[in-house]
């Protein structure tokens, strides 16, 4: 969790208003964003990358966005072409929940060889 989130009850306890962050931090081989080919776990280029979840509306109607960005370290601030990638990502619905999804379940971004697409 971020801090600074709120759940505020007024009325209808089971009616909160929520409005929280989650956060899930990986470093990433963001060589798998270059469209280079096949993963070489030798030359992997691990930088940190967190995925964010946005959590408002109520218990009775959540909304939710989530996206790709990097934290606020100088590694990450560096890689301009890092956060030109994940605004690309960010952009497309699809292919963010692609992403998405591997990325917290394996830790990694999926190759992507044609800008917008995944093999």
């Amino acid at each position: 969790m971020e801090s600074g989130g709120t759940i505020i009850w007024e009325g209808d306890p089971a009616n909160a208003r929520l409005d929280v962050n989650a956060v899930y931090s990986a470093r990433p081989d963001i060589n798998t964003l270059s469209g280079t080919g096949a993963r070489d776990p030798e030359n992997a280029q691990r930088v940190p990358v967190e995925l964010v979840l946005n959590i408002g509306g109520t218990l009775t109607s959540i909304e939710n966005n989530f996206f790709f960005r990097l934290p606020n370290t100088f590694e990450s601030q560096q890689n301009s072409t890092l956060s030109t990638q994940l605004a690309s990502i960010n952009r497309d619905e699809n292919l963010k929940l692609i992403q998405a999804t591997n990325f917290m379940l394996m830790g990694d971004f999926i190759p992507v060889f044609d800008r917008g697409s995944t093999n």
